[in-house]
């Protein structure tokens, strides 16, 4: 027994405790982006104050601050339990929907709402997905175990957005 989702002839599977596994780790990964994001600095003066800026910067600092309160709730629940789990993960992330839409993560969200025969992933979940696996796929922490496994989940949703046709979870 497992789950396996399908999308054509791609298709991706694995044990119920190994789907449960790569969505933790997922999870686990899009917190350690914001992480990374947080520690960058803000561009404010010497006075406190942030002066004229253009869009993109004000944006940049909007998406750091942000993830400085991220940090701080999930600080907060990492301190209050010792064993966590995907509705931890789904507690911050689903306070900060826009914010992870913003910064290309949302697909966490789609990912980690949907266990094991949960029915589907639409085309839309499949791009939020996609996008939020590129910018994993993209870091430096990952895994070696897990880049076999990116790359064949990213195939069935890729055929989901190629085809328009929905990912079936089974």
């Amino acid at each position: 027994m497992g789950i396996d989702l399908t999308c054509g002839k791609e298709f991706f599977s694995t044990s119920y405790s190994g789907w449960n596994t790569l969505r933790m780790k997922f999870a686990e990964y899009c917190i350690k982006f914001i992480e990374d994001l947080s520690k960058n600095e803000l561009n404010i003066s010497p006075d406190g104050v942030i002066y004229a800026m253009s869009d993109k910067e004000i944006i940049r600092e909007r998406v750091i601050i942000e993830s400085r309160d991220i940090m701080k709730e999930w600080n907060n629940i990492v301190e209050a339990k010792k064993t966590l789990n995907i509705t931890d993960y789904l507690k911050v992330y689903g306070e900060h929907i826009d914010y992870l839409i913003n910064i290309g993560l949302y697909g966490i969200v789609s990912l980690l709402n949907k266990s094991d025969c949960d029915g589907l992933y639409s085309v839309g979940n499949s791009i939020d997905i996609i996008n939020m696996l590129n910018i994993v796929s993209n870091m430096n922490i990952i895994e070696e175990r897990y880049i076999e496994v990116i790359n064949k989940l990213k195939k069935v949703f890729q055929k989901s957005i190629n085809k328009k046709k929905v990912v079936v979870i089974a």
